[in-house]
């Protein structure tokens, strides 16, 4: 038995709610099942249950035997005085609260379908990719709907949470923090940290402020990154060098390691080089980009295709290292990363700050216009023939993998219900 099992079925009212007593044979009548409590403290919040003639109002403790009270010691715990109604599986030991109270206890033993723990039992002790890969081709499309709907909003919803602590770092300036996230998703994952750092050392209105051009926009960004440190026997990178010092001196510039920037086992258009030209293209010619992407009209992937980056980058991929002439402009794939990873988890934080819950919706709606997502995740969901149409999809997926199935959380998802109550 399981304490995260008895308190689903308590929560689902799961039990034979008629003629429950407690363990000294006072009837019981549940008026409020509560709330879980994810936190620290007693496991059920909030209850409210009639014992005998009395009604209380409080929280409950749960555990599989009675002592495991004495084990957890909250019988030193004044936060358990609270406690009403003590809810176990087996009953071995009368318990006591830190200041004398002998709390009444339930004990669920013969009261619920023991079918359902089995059924729970074969989820959570399995070591298949997910608990329930044999049984999954038994859910409804009704289902998978609800599940993946519940599954992208919470997405959103922990994407948000890194935004909002970034718009707090950035001191509530929603320009800093929108061109901050976008370049942290132009580095993908590898060099999303140092673009980070990077706009940690640098301010977007540093750079406005100081620079009339591209070249400039270049110094500041290249500079900053640590990429102009060591001389090179390279002409635009003497030149950036040398205007770098400039502002070096006059703006009192720290600049970052350069040893931070990953290039192993990367293709060559998703150096970080390029990707820092790229961006000091669009902060110089697509200055209007972040007043544009509120408008559900704006066609953003026609807009970011145009970014392109100074001429010196047509023969190069690295400084000091010539090749081949060709222009770098933004794939569709980093365009969907950055709609994916920056503008969709911007515009869902910024409509729920300022009530506008049109923005909300947009910011769905861009995940639903682009294509499911490509990677091991999405491609083993698929294997199980679970529908993958958009990245509004394969975000949900990714989401029920990672945050449920990894965790075992078959109680608290959508899927594992199903199976659990129906199959």
């Amino acid at each position: 038995m399981r304490e995260e099992f008895i308190s689903y079925i308590w929560l689902n009212k799961l039990i034979d709610l008629n003629n429950l007593k407690t363990v000294k044979g006072e009837s019981i009548q549940v008026i409020n099942s509560g709330s879980l409590n994810t936190d620290s403290g007693p496991d059920i919040f909030n209850a409210k249950i009639c014992i005998g003639d009395l009604v209380w109002a409080g929280n409950i403790e749960i555990h599989v035997l009675a002592s495991d009270w004495y084990k957890h010691k909250h019988q030193n715990d004044p936060s358990y005085n609270s406690i009403i109604l003590h809810l176990v599986y087996d009953y071995d030991t009368e318990i006591k609260t830190k200041d004398g109270r002998i709390v009444p206890c339930l004990a669920l033993k013969g009261k619920f379908d023991i079918a359902l723990f089995k059924k729970f039992a074969s989820l959570k002790f399995n070591t298949n990719w997910i608990p329930c890969e044999k049984n999954i081709h038994k859910i409804s499309n009704l289902t998978w709907i609800n599940c993946k709907d519940r599954m992208a909003v919470e997405r959103l919803e922990n994407k948000a949470e890194f935004v909002a602590a970034l718009f707090k770092a950035k001191n509530k300036n929603w320009v800093e923090t929108f061109y901050h996230l976008l370049a942290q998703a132009m580095g993908m994952k590898v060099n999303a940290l140092p673009f980070q750092m990077l706009f940690n050392s640098i301010s977007i209105k540093t750079i406005r402020r100081n620079s009339n051009d591209l070249f400039q926009t270049d110094t500041l960004l290249f500079g900053q990154a640590g990429m102009l440190e060591q001389p090179m026997n390279d002409l635009y990178h003497d030149l950036l060098r040398e205007e770098f010092e400039y502002f070096r001196n006059k703006l009192k510039l720290k600049p970052m390691s350069g040893n931070m920037w990953k290039y192993h086992r990367m293709r060559p258009a998703n150096f970080p080089t390029i990707r820092l030209a790229q961006l000091s293209y669009l902060l110089s010619f697509k200055i209007d980009f972040y007043t544009k992407i509120t408008d559900d009209r704006f066609n953003i992937h026609k807009y970011l295709k145009t970014v392109s980056h100074s001429n010196y980058w047509e023969t190069h991929y690295t400084f000091g290292k010539e090749s081949k002439m060709k222009i770098k402009p933004l794939g569709k794939s980093i365009i969907d990363h950055i709609i994916i990873n920056c503008i969709s988890p911007f515009i869902f934080y910024y409509g729920k700050q300022n009530n506008k819950n049109n923005l909300v919706d947009l910011s769905i709606y861009y995940l639903e216009k682009l294509g499911a997502e490509k990677n091991s995740i999405i491609n083993k969901w698929k294997s199980l023939a679970v529908k993958c149409e958009n990245s509004l999809d394969s975000q949900a997926l990714i989401q029920l993998k990672n945050e449920y199935c990894d965790r075992q959380k078959c109680l608290q998802c959508v899927i594992g219900n199903s199976l659990i109550l129906n199959d």
